[in-house]
């Protein structure tokens, strides 16, 4: 299993000539193992810089997913309740042939990690990888090698 066609790596830089200002309202109910969970029920206030969205595109490109690592999480929805969350970290790599990759599997033009692609017991885990990929941003225009 593979991918190929035309890849679109996108970065995101702050534009530090610029400013915005961002409210943001917690909700009251946060789990307890929120990161914002101290916050909960304020509205904070904050002057941010925006990002700016770059890409660049390389063409045709062959993508094959080198590992997975599956994370299942207790999600605390209450004191008394927790729900089972099952996620896949997904690393791939980027080579300018499927020739390249055969031939020489360290030839890669970059090496990536995708997180949170979310994971159906039911299915095969390497279709809901590559599938995953193909839902992607910079992920338009490729399709199955």
């Amino acid at each position: 299993m593979a991918l190929t066609g035309n890849w679109t790596k996108y970065t995101y830089t702050p534009d530090t000539t610029t400013t915005e200002t961002v409210e943001t309202t917690y909700p009251v109910d946060l789990p307890v193992d929120d990161p914002n969970y101290d916050l909960r029920g304020q509205t904070i206030t904050e002057e941010i810089n925006p990002l700016v969205k770059t890409g660049t595109t390389h063409n045709n490109v062959y993508i094959n997913v080198r590992s997975m690592v599956v994370d299942v999480k207790n999600i605390n929805i209450s004191p008394d309740e927790t729900e089972r969350q099952v996620k896949i970290e997904t690393c791939y790599r980027v080579y300018t042939s499927g020739t390249d990759r055969h031939s020489d599997p360290e030839t890669y033009i970059t090496q990536e990690h995708i997180y949170d692609i979310d994971y159906d017991t039911s299915q095969d885990l390497f279709v809901q990888a590559y599938n995953g990929l193909k839902n992607l941003e910079g992920f338009e225009n490729m399709i199955d090698a």
